[in-house]
Protein backbone atom coordinates (compact mmCIF):
# COMPACT_ATOMS: atom_id res chain seq x y z
CA UNK A 1 0.00 0.00 0.00
CA UNK A 2 1.55 2.90 -0.78
CA UNK A 3 0.20 6.58 0.62
CA UNK A 4 0.64 10.63 -0.27
CA UNK A 5 -0.53 13.54 1.18
CA UNK A 6 -1.24 16.62 -0.24
CA UNK A 7 -2.89 19.92 1.09
CA UNK A 8 -5.30 22.47 -1.44
CA UNK A 9 -3.95 26.58 -0.51
CA UNK A 10 -3.27 29.77 -2.50
CA UNK A 11 -0.02 29.28 -4.05
CA UNK A 12 1.66 32.42 -6.01
CA UNK A 13 -1.78 33.69 -6.72
CA UNK A 14 -3.43 30.07 -7.84
CA UNK A 15 -5.58 27.79 -6.08
CA UNK A 16 -3.98 24.58 -6.32
CA UNK A 17 -3.60 21.14 -4.43
CA UNK A 18 0.33 21.19 -3.09
CA UNK A 19 2.16 17.38 -2.20
CA UNK A 20 3.14 17.41 1.63
CA UNK A 21 5.04 14.71 1.59
CA UNK A 22 8.17 14.35 3.27
CA UNK A 23 11.39 12.95 2.39
CA UNK A 24 13.98 11.53 5.15
CA UNK A 25 17.83 10.81 4.04
CA UNK A 26 18.39 7.19 3.69
CA UNK A 27 20.27 5.67 5.81
CA UNK A 28 21.42 2.88 3.26
CA UNK A 29 22.73 5.91 0.98
CA UNK A 30 25.89 4.42 -0.76
CA UNK A 31 24.64 0.84 -0.65
CA UNK A 32 21.43 1.98 -1.98
CA UNK A 33 21.56 4.27 -4.92
CA UNK A 34 18.59 6.97 -2.86
CA UNK A 35 19.87 9.56 -0.98
CA UNK A 36 16.40 11.26 0.19
CA UNK A 37 13.55 8.38 0.59
CA UNK A 38 10.22 9.06 1.26
CA UNK A 39 9.37 9.64 5.10
CA UNK A 40 5.30 7.69 5.17
CA UNK A 41 2.87 9.31 6.74
CA UNK A 42 1.31 5.80 7.65
CA UNK A 43 2.76 2.20 7.81
CA UNK A 44 0.29 0.62 9.83
CA UNK A 45 -2.43 -1.23 6.99
CA UNK A 46 -4.47 -3.34 8.50
CA UNK A 47 -6.81 -5.51 6.02
CA UNK A 48 -9.89 -3.84 7.92
CA UNK A 49 -8.42 -0.58 7.09
CA UNK A 50 -7.57 -1.39 3.29
CA UNK A 51 -11.14 -2.64 3.04
CA UNK A 52 -12.36 0.77 4.88
CA UNK A 53 -10.74 2.63 2.12
CA UNK A 54 -12.14 0.65 -0.33
CA UNK A 55 -9.10 -1.16 -1.97
CA UNK A 56 -10.00 -4.49 -0.88
CA UNK A 57 -12.91 -6.42 0.43
CA UNK A 58 -13.86 -7.96 3.70
CA UNK A 59 -17.63 -9.15 4.70
CA UNK A 60 -19.54 -6.98 6.97
CA UNK A 61 -17.09 -3.70 6.51
CA UNK A 62 -18.68 -0.95 4.84
CA UNK A 63 -16.02 1.01 2.51
CA UNK A 64 -15.77 5.40 2.89
CA UNK A 65 -16.27 5.21 -0.88
CA UNK A 66 -15.70 2.88 -3.79
CA UNK A 67 -12.22 3.32 -5.55
CA UNK A 68 -11.96 6.90 -7.11
CA UNK A 69 -9.61 6.79 -9.45
CA UNK A 70 -6.34 9.55 -9.36
CA UNK A 71 -7.87 12.85 -8.74
CA UNK A 72 -7.37 15.21 -12.42
CA UNK A 73 -6.16 18.05 -10.22
CA UNK A 74 -3.38 15.38 -8.57
CA UNK A 75 -0.11 18.13 -7.96
CA UNK A 76 2.42 16.82 -10.38
CA UNK A 77 4.89 15.80 -7.67
CA UNK A 78 2.36 13.15 -6.18
CA UNK A 79 2.19 12.11 -10.05
CA UNK A 80 5.91 11.80 -10.27
CA UNK A 81 6.52 10.00 -7.32
CA UNK A 82 3.66 7.77 -8.41
CA UNK A 83 5.42 7.12 -12.25
CA UNK A 84 9.31 6.77 -9.79
CA UNK A 85 7.51 3.68 -7.76
CA UNK A 86 6.98 1.96 -11.03
CA UNK A 87 3.74 0.96 -9.56
CA UNK A 88 0.79 -1.32 -11.62
CA UNK A 89 -1.85 -0.52 -8.99
CA UNK A 90 -4.82 -2.42 -8.70
CA UNK A 91 -7.03 0.75 -8.03
CA UNK A 92 -5.95 4.07 -6.90
CA UNK A 93 -8.09 6.41 -4.82
CA UNK A 94 -8.37 9.17 -2.54
CA UNK A 95 -10.18 10.45 0.68
CA UNK A 96 -10.19 13.80 2.42
CA UNK A 97 -9.86 13.93 6.33
CA UNK A 98 -13.18 15.22 6.25
CA UNK A 99 -14.41 12.07 4.78
CA UNK A 100 -12.61 9.99 7.26
CA UNK A 101 -13.70 11.83 9.88
CA UNK A 102 -16.98 11.32 8.76
CA UNK A 103 -16.66 7.43 8.87
CA UNK A 104 -19.33 6.86 11.42
CA UNK A 105 -17.88 4.85 14.63
CA UNK A 106 -21.11 2.41 14.47
CA UNK A 107 -19.49 0.92 10.81
CA UNK A 108 -15.82 0.33 13.17
CA UNK A 109 -15.11 -3.41 12.05
CA UNK A 110 -15.37 -5.78 15.16
CA UNK A 111 -12.98 -9.01 13.36
CA UNK A 112 -12.26 -11.94 14.53
CA UNK A 113 -8.85 -13.37 15.67
CA UNK A 114 -7.77 -16.28 17.31
CA UNK A 115 -3.91 -17.46 18.57
CA UNK A 116 -1.60 -18.19 21.57
CA UNK A 117 -1.61 -15.60 23.93
CA UNK A 118 0.22 -15.30 27.00
CA UNK A 119 -1.65 -15.73 30.32
CA UNK A 120 -0.91 -12.61 31.93
CA UNK A 121 -2.93 -11.22 28.72
CA UNK A 122 -6.00 -13.07 29.08
CA UNK A 123 -8.10 -10.85 31.11
CA UNK A 124 -7.25 -7.73 28.60
CA UNK A 125 -8.29 -9.60 25.94
CA UNK A 126 -11.60 -10.79 27.34
CA UNK A 127 -12.13 -7.55 27.87
CA UNK A 128 -12.25 -7.02 24.01
CA UNK A 129 -8.67 -5.53 24.27
CA UNK A 130 -6.60 -6.98 21.14
CA UNK A 131 -3.23 -8.79 22.59
CA UNK A 132 0.11 -6.88 22.62
CA UNK A 133 1.26 -10.00 20.84
CA UNK A 134 -0.16 -13.38 19.85
CA UNK A 135 1.09 -16.74 18.10
CA UNK A 136 0.11 -19.06 15.46
CA UNK A 137 2.03 -21.82 17.02
CA UNK A 138 3.76 -22.11 20.30
CA UNK A 139 6.64 -24.39 20.78
CA UNK A 140 5.42 -27.54 23.07
CA UNK A 141 7.96 -26.26 26.06
CA UNK A 142 6.53 -22.74 25.98
CA UNK A 143 2.70 -23.73 26.06
CA UNK A 144 2.34 -23.41 29.62
CA UNK A 145 2.40 -19.67 29.64
CA UNK A 146 0.39 -19.46 26.61
CA UNK A 147 -3.21 -19.96 26.09
CA UNK A 148 -5.25 -20.68 22.24
CA UNK A 149 -7.80 -18.23 22.70
CA UNK A 150 -10.16 -16.59 20.28
CA UNK A 151 -11.52 -13.61 20.24
CA UNK A 152 -13.43 -10.15 18.84
CA UNK A 153 -12.15 -6.11 18.82
CA UNK A 154 -12.84 -2.98 17.21
CA UNK A 155 -10.55 -2.52 14.62
CA UNK A 156 -9.48 1.53 15.14
CA UNK A 157 -6.83 1.89 12.90
CA UNK A 158 -8.90 4.59 10.96
CA UNK A 159 -8.13 6.58 13.55
CA UNK A 160 -4.61 6.18 13.77
CA UNK A 161 -4.36 7.31 9.84
CA UNK A 162 -6.53 10.54 10.92
CA UNK A 163 -4.28 10.84 13.50
CA UNK A 164 -1.40 10.37 10.86
CA UNK A 165 -2.78 13.00 8.79
CA UNK A 166 -3.44 15.56 11.36
CA UNK A 167 0.31 15.27 12.19
CA UNK A 168 1.21 15.39 8.60
CA UNK A 169 -0.84 18.77 8.27
CA UNK A 170 0.62 20.12 11.40
CA UNK A 171 3.78 20.23 10.26
CA UNK A 172 3.29 21.50 7.11
CA UNK A 173 0.94 24.23 8.28
CA UNK A 174 3.65 25.32 10.71
CA UNK A 175 2.06 23.37 13.97
CA UNK A 176 -1.46 24.65 14.01
CA UNK A 177 -3.52 23.36 16.35
CA UNK A 178 -5.42 20.25 15.90
CA UNK A 179 -8.76 21.86 15.59
CA UNK A 180 -7.48 24.58 13.24
CA UNK A 181 -6.43 21.64 10.71
CA UNK A 182 -9.89 19.58 11.71
CA UNK A 183 -11.11 22.86 9.91
CA UNK A 184 -9.39 22.39 6.93
CA UNK A 185 -10.75 18.67 6.69
CA UNK A 186 -12.30 19.29 3.24
CA UNK A 187 -8.72 20.92 1.90
CA UNK A 188 -6.42 17.78 3.12
CA UNK A 189 -6.45 14.59 1.21
CA UNK A 190 -4.36 11.32 1.13
CA UNK A 191 -4.09 9.55 -1.96
CA UNK A 192 -3.31 5.77 -2.31
CA UNK A 193 -3.14 2.40 -3.83
CA UNK A 194 -2.58 -0.93 -3.87
CA UNK A 195 -0.45 -2.73 -5.88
Amino acid sequence: MEIRFEYYMDFLGQPQWISGDHYARNSLFGIDDEEFVLAPIYQNWSQALLAILGVSQIDGILPISKPRGLPQNCNSLTIDSISQEGAQPRQYSWQTLDDLLNYAPEKLPILKRQGYVHKAELENVRQGKEPQIFWNEVHEQLKTNFEWTEWEYEDHTIDELIRAIITRACQTYFYESDKDIISKGKTLRIIYWHE
